[in-house]
């Protein structure tokens, strides 16, 4: 009867053990589908040699773009989720556009400035030039951006000959607020709205 006893709580004991084993291995297998993907949150470093397509080069995987640049130090990583919060909170993303034209939008001296292209929000078509300015829709300011950086660095060939490597660090932990729109009033926008996007909030 003692053994029997004894017995009963133990496998009352292996059950709950085993139960909450069996939960935690099912969050552990199920946790990646809400994780961010690999290279969000940490510092990404590119080629300084992007090869431009269309004036732009984009990570969708990382979700931003860095227009062309004459040069490298005035390069830009502008994060490609709507600036307007309400479009933000649903995920919504901003494209680089060549078939809208900038003159529809601006001077014919800003046009030929920054020219042809422009990005617009999917969700809100929030408008801004390829510098990241906002030029028209419900956005209340410019273009977040990730903190970017360039580098240079003489290095050596296994024979002995060096040559020069370039690249960009961008911080994709680091989002910049972009500067509010021409002529929006910051009483008009309590909350900047300024996070990453989801599921990368």
């Amino acid at each position: 009867m003692r053994s029997a006893r004894l017995l009963f709580p133990v496998a009352l004991l292996a059950a709950v053990v085993g139960g909450l084993t069996g939960a935690v291995v099912t969050f552990a297998l199920t946790a990646p589908e809400d994780s961010a993907p690999p290279g969000r949150g940490t510092v990404v470093a590119i080629g300084a040699e992007l090869g431009f397509e269309d004036g732009v080069w984009c990570s969708e995987h990382l979700r931003f773009c860095i227009p062309e640049f004459e040069q490298p130090q005035d390069a830009h990583a502008f994060y490609m989720m709507d600036p307007h919060t309400p479009s933000r909170a649903r995920g919504c993303v901003v494209d680089w556009r060549l078939d809208i034209d900038v003159a529809n939008f601006t001077d014919q001296a800003t046009a030929e400035r920054f020219g042809p292209g422009l990005f617009r929000a999917r969700c809100s078509g929030s408008t801004f030039l390829s510098d990241g300015t906002r030029v028209f829709g419900p956005s209340p300011r410019n273009l977040d951006e990730f903190a970017i950086s360039y580098h240079e660095e003489t290095r050596e060939f296994r024979d002995g000959e060096e040559y020069l490597d370039r690249w960009f660090e961008v911080d994709t932990r680091t989002l910049i607020c972009g500067d509010l729109g021409r002529g929006v009033d910051p009483d008009d926008v309590p909350d900047p709205g300024c996070e990453l996007a989801p599921p990368y909030d």
